[in-house]
């Protein structure tokens, strides 16, 4: 069994695969910071805009969050109402179902 960190990465990619083959440009909206702890560097992922993944296809902008657990897909939403977004900005959570081909894409 994967840990919590492959999975995750695994599911953003297979999400990236997703939206490229819909026809969208995608880019990680992660970044990885350096935070001092005991004396030594740890670079701690911090996701833009509580998101982990922006796509474009010229007509409309997505904010995606990838969630392993459909129960968390509730806080992906409330993390997205953190920040003003302008309404023609698309915000969306994606939860893999296991073993499907498709994603479960909920509204935020």
């Amino acid at each position: 069994m994967a840990n919590k960190i492959q999975r995750g990465n695994y599911y953003r990619l297979k999400t990236k695969h997703f939206y490229e083959a819909e026809g969208y440009e995608v880019a990680n909206a992660e970044v990885k910071k350096p935070m001092p702890i005991k004396g030594r560097l740890i670079w701690i992922a911090t996701d833009i805009f509580a998101s982990d993944l922006i796509a474009m296809n010229g007509k409309e902008i997505i904010f995606i969050q990838v969630k392993t657990n459909r129960g968390d897909v509730s806080k992906a939403v409330a993390e997205f109402a953190k920040h003003k977004f302008p309404e023609n900005i698309r915000k969306v959570v994606v939860c893999w179902p296991e073993r499907a081909s498709v994603p479960d894409v909920f509204p935020a």
